[in-house]
């Protein structure tokens, strides 16, 4: 859970969303309201979208420099 709040915490200083939402351990119906959450940007209400340049799941990083990895607990 720190982890988790230090990367939100980045995310937030790089003008990106601190809210993600981890689909993988979700039913499938559930997907779509965590999106709708994601998109709606927590605080400010603010409608953010990442482009591909932005989202680090591709990129070569390690899982604590990479802002977007959400560690299970």
């Amino acid at each position: 859970m720190f982890l988790n709040r230090q990367h939100a915490k980045r995310r937030e200083e790089l003008g990106k969303n601190a809210v993600l939402v981890d689909e993988s351990m979700m039913a499938k119906g559930r997907m779509e309201d965590s999106k709708a959450v994601e998109l709606e940007g927590g605080e400010g209400g603010a409608k953010l979208r990442r482009t591909l340049e932005e989202d680090n799941a591709m990129q070569d990083m390690t899982d604590l420099k990479n802002e977007d990895f959400i560690f299970v607990y």
